[in-house]
């Protein structure tokens, strides 16, 4: 190909050469791009979760809910209408400091989360922080928030999470529109560029 190439008129080696270089750098861009835009969801999946764990911790509801020690339709209610607002969120657990779990996301759906000493640091008095459990659907990104009493006490704790799957179908679904640019791209160069070369 080299020797096709140098037989060529100045003005269109110039032209490919402009042409090869153009290409390398959106394929380049699109690869950052990618890899931003990937880390980009996984944060604002990160900050979601948070944000309703957060909420659901500050509803005056769930905070008369584990101090009274019983679980309230209500309180279930409006706990499953915030998460249908959600479609990210796959699910939202509320326990008390025994561990005994006041409200859960319906089990059909979102499989049932295992919560393996992940809650000890919220119950301990840490700031909200987010980990990555286990649960009957595979692992979960989840974010843990202290519901604190009336009596100014942590009473129990709101985990909200979102399946690692689910992350990584919408990564997965950034590559496939990458992978599709990038091969549009390089398969147009090739033409282009034997065309040239006749």
């Amino acid at each position: 190909m080299l020797p096709k190439f140098k037989k060529l008129s100045l003005e269109k080696q110039l032209f490919l050469s402009f042409f090869s270089v153009s290409a390398c750098l959106l394929v380049l861009s699109l690869g950052i791009s990618l890899f931003y835009n990937v880390n980009r969801r996984k944060a604002e999946i990160d900050s979601l979760i948070s944000g309703v764990a957060a909420y659901a911790a500050s509803m005056d509801q769930v905070i008369h809910m584990l101090d009274s020690g019983y679980p309230d339709r209500e309180t279930a209610a409006a706990l499953d209408g915030l998460h249908e607002n959600f479609p990210d969120l796959n699910v939202i657990a509320i326990y008390d400091r025994n561990l005994l779990r006041f409200y859960h996301t319906t089990r059909r759906e979102s499989g049932e989360s295992l919560i393996n000493g992940e809650e000890q640091a919220v119950l301990s008095g840490s700031g909200p922080y987010i980990t990555t459990g286990i649960g009957t659907h595979g692992t979960q990104r989840r974010a843990f928030h202290a519901v604190v009493g009336n009596d100014g006490a942590i009473s129990g704790f709101v985990m909200a999470s979102a399946f690692s799957t689910y992350i990584a179908e919408q990564s997965r679904q950034i590559f496939s529109v990458w992978g599709l640019l990038s091969e549009i791209t390089t398969t147009s160069f090739s033409h282009f560029v034997e065309a040239s070369m006749i």
